[in-house]
This record gives C-alpha cells, sequence and structure tokens, in this order.
C-alpha cells in the first residue's frame, strides 16, 4: 500500500500537482525565481562581497494541515519527551 501511495504522489508531484495525504500533510511544487548578483558583507571581517547570483529552481514544499498541528503537544510536553 505504501508503495502505491509512493508512487501516484511521486507522479502528481512530476505533473506540478498539489498533493493532500490524509488530513495531515500537503505537498506542492513551487518555482523559485532567479536572484541577480547583489552586494552584501561578510559578517566575521565586515568586507564588502559579492553575492552569487541563482538560476530558478524548483522547490517540493511539505506543510502540515489543522489536524496534523491540532495533534502535536504543548512545547512542555515535546521538551520533556524530546529530553527523556
Amino acid at each position: 500500500m505504501l508503495a502505491a501511495l509512493e508512487e501516484v504522489v511521486l507522479e502528481q508531484i512530476g505533473a506540478a500537482e498539489k498533493v493532500k495525504i490524509g488530513a495531515v500533510v500537503q505537498i506542492e511544487v513551487r518555482v523559485r525565481p532567479a536572484t541577480k548578483a547583489r552586494p552584501g558583507r561578510n559578517p566575521a571581517t565586515g568586507e564588502e562581497i559579492t553575492i552569487a547570483a541563482k538560476p530558478a529552481s524548483v522547490a517540493v514544499k511539505a506543510r502540515p494541515l489543522a489536524r496534523a498541528k491540532a495533534a502535536a503537544p504543548s512545547v512542555q510536553a515535546a521538551k520533556r519527551k524530546l529530553a527523556a
């Protein structure tokens, strides 16, 4: 079953479609625009540098939906659990 789900999700991502997996997560494809070269500053030395240009790229983003957010524990409970 998981292999079939994986196949369907990858097929939909390949077609740049939004995919919802239940009411838990939504996966979508986004195009990041190209950026131009720009001046910047090295934070360690203060020296002026040129930040290189980046070409446009494609990113896959997953975001939790309301049911997943509601199921998350409180900050205190998460800290206790992760510290153990």
